[in-house]
């Protein structure tokens, strides 16, 4: 935090090329629905997430007024895990969801779907009503160690069954949005802008894209696949059997990239929502 507020580059800039490091951190949310950090400090961040890790027992209206109150702080991007559940190990906490959702659509403050497989907070349902709600989502995947960074198929497959789109996406954006988003709430509210919010890092800015500098690429339309059905069917039946680690992975980069048409048409063998059956599989459940 000390560097945070001090320093307009983070180190690591200097030495990667086209990479920013945004300077952030998650608070945790209190019971009375303060911050745990002074907010001076986290007003001089890049990016704040806050959440609830304590007091899960408080009644509804408790809750609603808690949430209410981290994000009207101003400094609050996003709130992470918004109800706070684990799964097999406790229920989200209760709070009226329209109200929560509301207050964060009128401030700007995006609401986490988190994918962390103990968690997938917000869910599909959760994610589809803050769509509908106009509420921007981000996508991640609560990583505490290098090693995790890479799941984040839960997110991804919660988001795609709540009818979610890049553009309900707050980071698939580019980093000047970030930036203006946080910027702009921060005038809003009256609060100071740190400076390097005023201005985008060219290392990321849109002039600067490499696919912008070369010009509109031309794409021709691929043709369609003509697929095996003898292959389809063996593929339909070695999902029917315990998973080796090879059809994982095979399942897995599908929720990635939804790219793998053998095995969708194999999937809309068990069902009309191939993501769906895809997730199922991975997490153990059956039809």
């Amino acid at each position: 935090i000390e560097g945070a507020v001090h320093a307009r580059h983070h180190p690591v800039e200097s030495e990667l090329d086209r990479i920013h490091v945004l300077w952030g951190i998650e608070v945790d949310v209190l019971a009375d629905g303060t911050l745990d950090l002074d907010l001076t400090v986290l007003s001089r961040l890049d990016w704040v997430v806050a959440s609830v890790h304590s007091a899960f027992d408080l009644d509804a209206d408790a809750q609603t007024a808690r949430l209410i109150r981290a994000m009207e702080t101003g400094v609050v991007d996003v709130l992470g895990h918004p109800t706070a559940r684990k799964l097999g190990k406790r229920e989200g906490i209760s709070f009226h969801i329209d109200r929560v959702f509301d207050t964060a659509r009128r401030l700007g403050v995006a609401l986490e779907v988190n994918g962390k497989a103990r968690r997938m907070d917000l869910n599909d349902i959760l994610c589809r009503r803050a769509r509908d709600m106009g509420v921007m989502l981000v996508l991640d995947t609560d990583a505490h160690e290098p090693a995790a960074l890479g799941g984040w198929e839960f997110a991804l497959a919660a988001a795609r069954r709540g009818w979610i789109e890049p553009k309900h996406v707050l980071n698939t954006r580019p980093i000047d949005e970030l930036f203006a988003w946080r910027r702009d709430r921060l005038r809003r509210l009256g609060l100071p802008v740190p400076e390097r919010l005023l201005s985008t890092p060219r290392s990321w800015s849109r002039s600067d894209s490499p696919s912008e500098l070369a010009g509109p690429e031309v794409v021709e339309p691929m043709p369609s696949p003509t697929l095996d059905d003898s292959a389809t069917d063996e593929l339909a039946r070695a999902l029917d059997e315990p998973l080796d680690d090879a059809l994982r992975e095979r399942l897995q980069t599908f929720l990635h990239s939804g790219d793998d048409p053998e095995l969708d048409a194999a999937l809309r063998r068990r069902g009309d929502n191939p993501v769906q059956e895809a997730f199922n599989l991975i997490i153990g459940a059956r039809p």
